[in-house]
């Protein structure tokens, strides 16, 4: 590290221990529960205390409160839907009017807003946590920072901040060659020693440097971590190669924080001192086994000022759970993350299909002379599929849905378009799914 990125790194933790190591308690609670495991006797607390909490000063709960023993499993399993429907009934009354609370916001893939509640135990241990498992995924505190996403209002810093942080923010809004080139510059004028951006954005930059742009051999980066969108194997290896520095995903939302980070691997481990996570099955709320695709069900284990239970966040997984030798203590991993359920595509036959193996098989068609610049394959209905292209008009489309025909039959159209559709939350998904019922074949 260098000596501006070491002060900013010392000036933190030492701005913490005079406010009394909020933040650093914590941090060694990640850093403990990723060395031994997290000890179930300790979840379990962790579990009683927010229950009876809930029980005792939310509305919503309160139903609870003449239980004389209450379970993870008494308690309903809740969505944003449920959240906005009743969304006053949820809110602790203890910390009703708390002036340190701090309020999230998030619009989601449809806009639709939608805010979060978090009181100040909350807030520093999503820092610690989020500092941990960065640091699992190659960031130390204090690095020179490119952050490459859509800077919507809620999102932007100020330039005090930045500096502070040590942060170059950039926007991720275009794919063009010209942003390329832009973001090529920030990272060797500045420096950049980290990068944290959209999976998406980081994909094209990585096209961009295969095909021979780019300073390559003048980057000063340790690390890059991807965010919102799954990153393609084949993107992985582009930027590891041309960036010479590990490059990770995170798992992570705005009601709760970032949960989870790969480590060098495809899998993600997840920081279960902080989240209780449950794989439930797609159709009903018993538990998945290992291996097994199921809904990602999360309860915030420090959020008292608005308790998420058994919170369903629309996310899709394979779990794994592995048992310390010396300890017998559990650790979680994510095998397999599939992103939101609702885009997650269906086979001909109805069957769920990882959004690798569709990224994986346009790999070794863009490795062609196609002067295709990006994509979008969405499912309109069942066995109805579409291929939204950006890139040359003489493409060549019967070679380009060949591939896909015995995974998802003839019924696929090809769409030359000028950009590939933005969400409201600034990102772009290259999977997508927009049947009408959504679950109609889960």
């Amino acid at each position: 590290m260098s000596v501006t990125e070491r002060l900013r790194m010392y000036g933190f933790w030492a701005l913490d221990a005079l406010r009394g190591q909020p933040v650093r308690k914590y941090y060694r609670d990640a850093r403990d529960a990723w060395r031994y495991g997290e000890p179930a006797e300790r979840t379990e607390a962790k579990l009683q205390s927010l229950l009876w909490h809930a029980a005792r000063t939310t509305p919503f709960y309160a139903q609870f409160r003449e239980a004389k023993a209450l379970t993870l499993e008494d308690f309903p399993v809740m969505d944003k839907g449920k959240y906005r429907a009743a969304y006053d009934a949820f809110r602790s009354e203890t910390y009703l009017h708390a002036t340190d609370n701090r309020v999230m916001y998030t619009s989601g893939s449809t806009g639709t807003p939608f805010q979060m509640v978090q009181n100040r135990d909350k807030i520093n241990h999503n820092t610690a946590s989020a500092l941990w498992l960065y640091r699992l995924g190659g960031y130390a505190l204090g690095d020179r920072q490119a952050f490459a996403r859509v800077w919507v209002h809620g999102y932007r810093k100020s330039h005090l901040r930045q500096r502070m942080e040590n942060l170059y923010p950039f926007d991720a809004t275009r794919l063009d060659d010209a942003a390329m080139t832009r973001f090529d510059q920030l990272l060797t004028g500045k420096r950049i020693t980290n990068v944290i951006g959209y999976a998406s954005f980081l994909t094209a930059f990585a096209d961009y440097l295969a095909y021979g742009n780019g300073k390559q051999g003048r980057y000063a980066l340790r690390s890059v971590l991807t965010i919102s969108e799954h990153l393609p194997a084949q993107a992985r290896e582009k930027l590891t190669t041309y960036l010479h520095c590990p490059v990770n995903s995170q798992y992570s939302n705005e009601e709760n924080g970032v949960m989870a980070v790969q480590t060098g691997g495809e899998e993600y481990y997840v920081d279960s001192s902080g989240w209780h996570m449950e794989i439930l099955k797609p159709d009903c709320d018993e538990p998945a086994a290992d291996g097994e695709l199921g809904r990602i069900v999360i309860t915030d284990l420090y959020n008292y000022a608005f308790p998420m239970i058994r919170y369903d966040s629309g996310d899709m997984a394979v779990a794994r759970h592995e048992r310390d030798p010396k300890t017998g203590r559990m650790r979680l991993y994510l095998s397999e993350l599939y992103g939101k359920r609702s885009d997650l595509i269906l086979d001909k036959q109805g069957r769920p299909v990882s959004p690798r193996v569709i990224t994986a098989m346009m790999h070794t068609y863009a490795t062609k002379d196609t002067k295709m610049l990006q994509f979008q394959f969405a499912q309109k209905a069942k066995q109805s599929y579409c291929f939204r292209i950006v890139g040359d008009m003489a493409l060549d489309r019967q070679a380009l849905i060949a591939p896909f025909i015995d995974l998802f039959g003839e019924d696929i159209q090809v769409e030359i378009v000028d950009e590939i559709p933005v969400l409201a939350s600034g990102k772009r998904k290259a999977v997508c799914n927009e049947m009408a019922n959504k679950d109609e074949a889960m």
